[in-house]
């Protein structure tokens, strides 16, 4: 999917998001582990923006980031949620925060999910992003 309509890009003023970076790298380790996003490195904070939202304990609740960035197109990924912390625009304030700042770096902003994954689908949807005449690139979750 892409980003066709930046107008839909809205979140909670609530939800504050922060940058994060090595300081971080703990916390990262553990949602993704939790959510078994095997595409994420502590490397992978080189390639972009990583936001994050923090419970008051400190612990990350919603992380977005990137997989790539060019000047043409940037894929927004790495998107986790803490079950505890679904349904409270924390994952939308995060993806929000990543789009502000690729906006100043890339022409297109792009994002891929696995196809049974319909919550995020209509996340996405929500926040402007659309399917294009591009086909669209589907993932097959298997043994590795």
């Amino acid at each position: 999917m892409v980003l066709q309509d930046y107008s839909q890009l809205k979140y909670s003023d609530s939800v504050k998001p922060i940058k994060l970076g090595n300081e971080h790298i703990s916390e990262l380790k553990n949602i993704y582990r939790l959510s078994g996003t095997a595409a994420w490195t502590p490397t992978s904070l080189k390639l972009g923006p990583f936001w994050g939202v923090f419970d008051s304990n400190g612990r990350l609740l919603s992380v977005a980031g990137v997989h790539y960035v060019t000047p043409y197109v940037a894929e927004i990924g790495n998107i986790a949620t803490r079950p505890e912390g679904k349904r409270k625009g924390y994952a939308s304030a995060c993806i929000a925060a990543v789009v502000r700042e690729l906006i100043e770096f890339t022409d297109v902003i792009a994002l891929h999910f696995f196809e049974s994954n319909i919550p995020a689908k209509k996340l996405y949807e929500k926040m402007g992003f659309r399917y294009t005449d591009i086909q669209p690139l589907y993932f097959v979750q298997g043994r590795y």
